[in-house]
C-alpha cells in the first residue's frame, strides 16, 4: 500500500487521484478488519513546494495511522519528470531533517505493532539455526523472533508464542 505523502496539496501536485483522508480510511478499515495485519507504506518528503505545514500534515498522518513499516525517502529530481522543473525545490538538508523526524515516528509505530503481537501465537518461517537448538525466523506478519526447538529445519513453518524474550525486532 503506497501513499508516498499525506498532504493533499502535494498528492495533487504528484498527480495522485486520492486524498490523504481516503488513504487513511482504507488503512484504518484494513487494520480494524484484519487482526494482526502488518501494514506498510512509502512516504516521500521534500517534494517541491512542500511547506512546513504540509510536512506537519504528513507527520500527523503517520502518528494517526499505525503503520507497522514505513519506507521513508527524500525526493530527488529525476530528469524528464514534471517535478524536476517545479519551482520551490526543497534543499536536501531540509528534506533530510524531515526524513529523520518521520523516521522516529515510524519507528515508534513499528515498535507499537510488535508489542501488540506479544502474547499471540504466530506462524513463523524458520530462517536459520543460530546455535544448537536455537533458531530465528519471521512471522507471517513480519515479526522477527528467536525460539528453541529440536529437529527443526530451515524453511519450515511452525507456530511460535510471541513474548518479550523471543522478539528480535524490538
Amino acid at each position: 500500500m503506497k501513499t508516498q505523502i499525506s498532504s493533499n496539496d502535494v498528492l495533487a501536485k504528484m498527480g495522485r487521484h486520492y486524498t490523504a483522508g481516503q488513504f487513511s480510511d482504507f488503512a484504518k478499515f484494513a487494520l480494524e478488519n484484519i487482526p494482526g495485519l502488518h501494514l506498510g507504506t512509502d512516504i516521500i518528503t521534500g517534494f517541491p513546494g512542500e511547506t512546513d505545514a504540509m510536512f506537519t500534515e504528513t507527520a500527523d498522518f503517520l502518528r494517526s495511522n499505525k503503520f507497522a513499516n514505513v519506507h521513508i525517502f527524500r525526493y530527488s529530481p529525476r530528469e524528464g519528470t514534471p517535478a524536476a522543473s517545479f519551482p520551490e525545490q526543497i534543499p536536501s538538508n531540509v528534506a533530510g531533517k524531515r526524513a529523520e523526524i518521520l523516521g522516529k515516528i515510524a519507528d515508534e509505530a513499528k515498535q507499537q505493532f510488535i508489542r501488540s503481537q506479544i502474547g499471540s501465537e504466530l506462524q513463523v518461517l524458520i530462517e536459520k539455526q543460530i546455535s544448537p537448538g536455537v533458531f530465528t525466523g519471521w512471522s507471517d506478519n513480519y515479526v522477527k523472533v528467536t525460539f528453541n526447538g529440536h529437529q527443526l529445519r530451515e524453511g519450515s513453518i511452525i507456530n511460535v508464542k510471541i513474548n518479550n524474550e523471543n522478539v528480535l525486532s524490538l
